[in-house]
């Protein structure tokens, strides 16, 4: 069964058109048809022998250890040969989606929750809602642990869009797991404790402190000095303060509001997404945030800081001691992600936030020179990422260098990987839809808007690159709460317009 042929000479035909080579590029189209013929001939034989047995378990059980449905899959899938060849369409999308490593111990990637969020059933689910997402950052060879499977209709679309398509296993948290071949690396996104136990049989994980913003707040007052500039820096009488009692509570509110900051925000030490926090914008607490205070109080102290006019949500992005990027963001009216912008950082800025991040046109860099020096005083062991954003202050722009640590491989990271997919000048963003967006698009439902964006924005690759998508990262047909987008437009206005078809413009 020579169905990689179908491919390769499809592929090489086309290579050979674009390089001007015509005469080479019509013998390889005549070696495509009888390619076809190839694999008809072979498929008359094949159903011949296997009898009753189903076409592709008869088939996938004839394949040698070593020879998988994965060598039959060519650089460019074209299921119109292998349709005129006489394959039915479900044989076709099974070629199409299925993983397997070639040989190599295969790394082994999982989407799985923060440690601070591991008994928030809430987020459980919104976790199991994004968690094939991880397909995005595998190669081939390697496998992706989902808590439910995917379906071959959604893997074909990836494929599509020219992502690598993984082995995926399939086990609910409470089974025991189960995989073929040797394991290399474990690649979990968050290396927990419940992450170590799972894994254990496969290798031993490094646990990194956990994140803890009361320890965040007070290791930023040591490391502000030696960060960058004062005068585009946080400033010192905005810094966050620990609070163990109420009488701390008191202290720091009093100690903000003569500063000139109104409104105040509570952190618990644990939280995860905008979550754990407590907003006072009114002159005395209420006896609800009165309770939740004295609440978080009886299991440790929690941090006080000003809430500031936030212009631009950041993200420093971290291997070890390294910095590997700066990425933008959005958040809600809360703090909660949702979503990344995929293009260059500095693109489409407001002029004066576009000057602030040049350094004023004096000192271009010096903002990524703020990650470098975050990232050697921090040093996580792996991937991580630290939260920032720039703020308005009067008539002048300052960073908050670092609202908070995230060590695991965050959306961020995601973002960055998904940065080189685009094709040059292309816009992107990596954005996370909810019932929010449902109600303001007027769609059915998350599938109903996530086949409206693809219909504002068709697949289209230069290159191998992309130049306009609206790709769901996670099977929209198995969506509970949220469904995580890519989309990529030709321009800042192609992208908005296209949002602004589905009605969320």
């Amino acid at each position: 069964l020579e169905q990689a042929n179908l491919d390769f000479a499809g592929h090489f035909a086309q290579a050979f058109e674009a390089a001007g080579d015509d005469v080479t590029a019509r013998i390889l189209r005549r070696v495509l048809v009888d390619e076809i013929a190839h694999v008809a001939r072979g498929l008359r034989w094949f159903d011949r022998l296997r009898g009753d047995t189903d076409r592709w378990d008869a088939w996938v059980g004839s394949l040698p250890p070593a020879l998988t449905p994965r060598r039959a899959r060519g650089p460019d899938f074209a299921a119109g040969p292998r349709l005129r060849a006489g394959l039915d369409g479900d044989f076709v999308q099974r070629v199409r989606t299925y993983g397997a490593s070639r040989g190599r111990p295969s790394d082994l990637h999982w989407l799985n929750q923060p440690a601070e969020a591991e008994d928030d059933a809430r987020s459980r689910t919104w976790i199991r809602d994004l968690e094939a997402t991880a397909i995005l950052r595998a190669s081939d060879d390697d496998v992706v642990l989902l808590e439910r499977p995917p379906g071959r209709l959604w893997l074909a679309r990836v494929a599509e869009a020219g992502f690598a398509l993984p082995a995926v296993v399939a086990s609910p948290p409470d089974s025991p797991l189960k995989l073929d071949g040797p394991v290399g690396a474990l690649r979990p996104w968050a290396a927990t404790a419940v992450a170590a136990r799972r894994l254990a049989e496969f290798g031993e994980l490094p646990q990194p402190a956990p994140p803890n913003k009361v320890a965040d707040g007070e290791r930023l007052r040591d490391l502000l000095v030696d960060l960058g500039p004062a005068d585009r820096l946080l400033r010192p009488d905005a810094l966050p303060l620990s609070a163990r009692d109420r009488a701390d509570v008191d202290a720091a509110i009093a100690a903000f509001r003569a500063a000139g900051y109104e409104r105040i925000v509570f952190k618990r030490a644990l939280g995860t997404s905008g979550r754990g926090q407590l907003r006072l914008f009114e002159p005395a607490l209420l006896p609800a945030q009165q309770a939740w205070l004295d609440r978080s109080l009886a299991s440790g102290p929690v941090r006080v800081e000003p809430w500031l006019p936030r212009r631009l949500d950041l993200s420093f992005q971290m291997e070890g001691a390294a910095l590997r990027g700066v990425v933008r963001f959005q958040t809600d009216g809360t703090g909660r992600f949702q979503g990344a912008a995929l293009e260059r950082p500095t693109l489409g800025l407001s002029p004066d936030l576009a000057r602030f991040w040049a350094g004023g046109g004096t000192q271009p860099g010096w903002l990524e020179d703020v990650g470098r020096k975050l990232a050697e005083a921090l040093a996580d062991e792996g991937a991580s990422g630290i939260d920032a954003f720039v703020y308005q202050d009067g008539d002048r722009l300052r960073l908050h260098p670092f609202v908070e640590r995230n060590p695991r491989v965050t959306f961020g990271r995601l973002a960055l990987d998904l940065r080189r997919r685009l094709a040059p000048g292309c816009v992107g963003r990596w954005t996370i839809l909810g019932p929010a967006e449902v109600r303001r698009s007027g769609a059915a439902s998350l599938d109903a808007l996530a086949s409206a964006l693809g219909l504002s924005l068709p697949l289209e690759r230069s290159r191998g690159q992309l130049r306009q998508c609206a790709l769901p990262t996670s099977d929209p047909a198995a969506a509970e709460q949220v469904l995580p987008m890519l989309l990529v437009a030709p321009s800042a206005d192609a992208l908005d317009q296209a949002l602004a078809c589905v009605g969320l413009g």
